[in-house]
């Protein structure tokens, strides 16, 4: 079943800029139209439709970056009827317009949706918890080390960890530790200061060379992500790209953070962390 689910996929992805329907789709995987869409948004997490349209408004933020083409023939490429339903869409997405992604070249950033492959599937139904808990976290400090990365080079992140776990002998004795933090604060569209650190009492000094950031009590989305941490983009497309779009909740704009047990290792290939969300209920 999952090679006709992934052959399907294919199907997609060969006429992602024709008419598709989910008749179509599900007639190419072989089963009814019923079963199909309840076996997509089981196995994927949203309709097949609306990755459909993801799909595309990704593909048309690539071809935004590229290619010198006309907005106007992109909303016709991706399907939609007219310039105006194309630029809601894409901003939802990308929260700006295409205008302004293309002006500005940002990058596409976490809310790209990559098409499915085994390895999603794989990953998403084993190593993803699917359906997050939502929970108010208490108020908390951390300090740490930090730097500013974009989507281009957010790949050395697991190296701050390293200079942060070989430099801060101060942490291994302290009697306050309790657990690491990432914590991920947005400066702008597609760039983010990361601070690689560890919980500290509201009156603990720290190091020189080291920041402390006061994250609030609020509510948050908690996913739990299990395995290596080459996997760690699958699981972050699958937060913002899907889950997030399809829930009753936003993100609120504010730090977010990922939360290790104290030995973590950055490069441990079974390692369990959380992501936590901050996220509000979307308004009418």
């Amino acid at each position: 079943m999952i090679q006709r689910f992934l052959h399907s996929i294919n199907h997609i992805e060969t006429h992602l800029f024709t008419k598709l329907s989910p008749d179509g789709i599900a007639c190419s995987a072989h089963v009814s139209t019923y079963h199909y869409c309840r076996m997509f948004r089981a196995l994927v997490g949203e309709t097949v439709m609306g990755y459909v349209r993801k799909r595309r408004l990704s593909i048309a933020a690539l071809r935004l970056l590229s290619e010198d083409v006309s907005v106007m023939d992109l909303a016709l490429d991706c399907q939609f009827e007219s310039h105006e339903a194309f630029t809601r869409a894409f901003k939802k997405m990308f929260q700006v317009t295409p205008t302004a992604f293309k002006t500005a070249k940002y990058p596409v950033g976490p809310n790209y949706r990559k098409p499915v492959t085994q390895q999603t599937l794989e990953h998403l139904q084993s190593n993803v918890s699917i359906t997050p808990d939502l929970i108010t976290h208490e108020a908390f400090t951390v300090a740490g080390i930090r730097s500013v990365y974009n989507q281009e080079n957010k790949i050395n992140i697991p190296q701050l960890w390293l200079r942060f776990l070989k430099e801060n002998a101060y942490f291994s004795t302290h009697p306050d530790v309790q657990a690491h933090y990432g914590v991920v604060n947005p400066i702008n569209y597609g760039e983010f200061e990361y601070i690689a650190g560890r919980s500290i009492t509201s009156k603990d000094t720290i190091p020189d060379g080291m920041v402390r950031i006061d994250i609030p009590a609020r509510t948050y989305a908690r996913f739990t992500h299990a395995g290596a941490l080459l996997n760690v983009a699958e699981t972050v497309s699958y937060i913002w790209a899907t889950w997030l779009p399809n829930s009753e909740y936003e993100a609120t704009g504010t730090p977010e953070f990922e939360h290790y047990a104290v030995d973590f290792n950055p490069y441990n290939q079974e390692c369990t962390f959380d992501f936590y969300i901050p996220v509000k209920e979307k308004t009418p």
